[in-house]
């Protein structure tokens, strides 16, 4: 989605009790949670990250960029080739984690494309207002 586009703001609202996306996505999180126990756990998957567009990864490919896949480099993960990575998902807690906010927000902030901004007095209106 485009970063001019709000990804947070509805583009309709929900028409007379129909719920709006939140609260669909939601109630998937909760039943997934509930049905997963007993056949998933905590998993750990490999994943790729590509080279994304404005990073200081793909800054530093200037002019002619070479491909691994034709022999023209070597595979350098996050350099000539996309970032591997673990994730670990844990997938009973997927309500837990859709409907909580991380400790991240209060070490490193919110963000999102190279820029970061502190978010500490959201955090404390936040406890405030949820009693925490």
């Amino acid at each position: 989605m485009h970063p001019f586009i709000h990804p947070l703001s509805a583009a309709v609202d929900p028409a007379w009790e129909s719920k709006s996306d939140w609260e669909i996505y939601k109630g998937i999180a909760k039943k997934f949670s509930e049905v997963c126990v007993g056949h998933l756990g905590k998993e750990t998957d490999v994943v790729t990250l590509p080279i994304q567009h404005d990073s200081a990864a793909e800054l530093a490919q200037p002019l002619d960029v070479k491909d691994w896949k034709k022999g023209e480099c070597d595979l350098i993960p996050g350099k000539t080739a996309p970032h591997i990575m673990t994730v670990e998902r844990d997938y009973p807690a997927t309500y837990e984690r859709f409907t909580s906010i991380g400790p991240l927000m209060e070490k490193i902030g919110n963000g999102g494309k190279g820029i970061a901004w502190n978010t500490q007095s959201e955090m404390d209106l936040l406890r405030k207002l949820n009693y925490t």
